[in-house]
């Protein structure tokens, strides 16, 4: 029953709309399914911002690294034209990932 509540707690506080910050200082508080949440969220509003550091997320906070799906993420913002993800992207491929 609390799982229920929180979800719909969380629900509503997305719906009036986080922001990178949030996702940010959930991470640092360790709520890593809250910053799961909140990055969702924000990519499919469109933030390629958000889309970049989903696929850190899931490099270094998820319990188990998934390095698909962080390349995937990273790929899909740097096409898009975040510096920042390209620069990380164009590392990988240096190196032969």
């Amino acid at each position: 029953m609390k799982r229920v509540v929180l979800s719909f707690m969380l629900f509503i506080n997305l719906s009036f709309g986080f922001t990178l910050e949030d996702a940010d200082n959930a991470l640092s508080e360790k709520d890593f399914n809250k910053a799961f949440m909140i990055y969702t969220d924000l990519i499919k509003k469109g933030d390629i911002k958000a889309q970049y550091k989903l696929g850190i997320w899931y490099i270094y906070e998820h319990d188990k690294f998934d390095y698909k799906k962080s390349y995937d993420w990273i790929k899909k913002s740097a096409m898009q034209g975040y510096a920042e993800a390209q620069s990380h992207l164009g590392a990988w491929y240096m190196h032969g990932y």
